[in-house]
């Protein structure tokens, strides 16, 4: 059926820490906190549900973490501190999923400490599952993600382990290449990576998806019935134009 915008990848809610960044026109700005009220905001309005409970779309916060180079950012990694993690890169994560009901993150192309971001088990199980209470969060990587394991800092030697070692430090969807549809069934099958992990995987993503009726009758979801005339019409124009114009900020340099 035509309905078929069920996920979201966004808000980016990087921190602009550099004006040459590629990417600063999309960031709510420097700091983690705005950013983090931003995303509960953006999340929550996204993920509105309709009056049967279905969710408008999931909704996932990008790019997680601690990017904002877009030079070799594929095969690049910082060294980030716990104090620059919890003061500077999670922050506004943390809100986006704890109050804002992020359905989940996109983990971005660097590493942090030499670990991919898509690897991170600390990231994305012990900070984002368990210490912010959020077991059932899916884990999307960017486009190539996967593929990138094999550049630095990871050195994969072969695809599989590439696959292995995402899916098992908590990424739950591959995004931009097959090389998980190829690699899985045989890592179950040999016994490199356990069933359990990809029932994991597996539950909080089919789970999230009921949340939009995804396996129900079309008919049963108001947001199947939004027609194509909706993007781009002149109510939402104006809606954009007055966002833009009252949060616009003038600072004056007393300095």
């Amino acid at each position: 059926y035509p309905y078929a915008g069920l996920t979201g990848f966004g808000p980016n809610i990087n921190v602009a820490r550099d004006p040459r960044f590629g990417r600063t026109s999309e960031l709510p700005g420097e700091d983690p906190f705005l950013n983090g009220e931003y995303a509960v905001e953006y999340m929550r309005a996204l993920q509105e549900v309709d009056d049967k409970g279905y969710a408008k779309i999931l909704a996932f916060a990008k790019h997680f973490t601690a990017y904002s180079r877009e030079t070799d950012r594929g095969s690049d990694s910082y060294n980030v501190s716990l104090h620059d993690y919890f003061d500077t890169y999670l922050p506004q994560y943390e809100a986006a999923m704890t109050r804002g009901g992020a359905a989940g993150v996109m983990c971005s192309y660097n590493a942090e400490n030499g670990i991919p971001s898509c690897a991170n088990d600390f990231l994305l199980n012990e900070v984002m599952r368990k210490k912010w209470s959020r077991p059932d969060a899916i884990v999307f990587t960017d486009c190539g993600a996967v593929n990138n394991m094999k550049n630095y800092p990871a050195h994969a030697p072969d695809d599989e382990s590439a696959v292995s070692w995402t899916i098992g430090n908590g990424t739950d969807v591959e995004a931009g290449s097959t090389l998980w549809r190829d690699q899985l069934p045989a890592l179950v099958k040999n016994g490199q990576l356990e069933e359990e992990v990809l029932d994991g995987a597996l539950t909080r993503i089919f789970t999230a998806h009921m949340r939009t009726g995804r396996f129900d009758d079309p008919s049963k979801v108001s947001w199947t019935r939004i027609p194509a005339s909706t993007i781009g019409s002149p109510k939402h124009h104006k809606i954009r134009d007055d966002a833009a114009r009252q949060s616009a900020v003038l600072l004056r340099n007393e300095g």
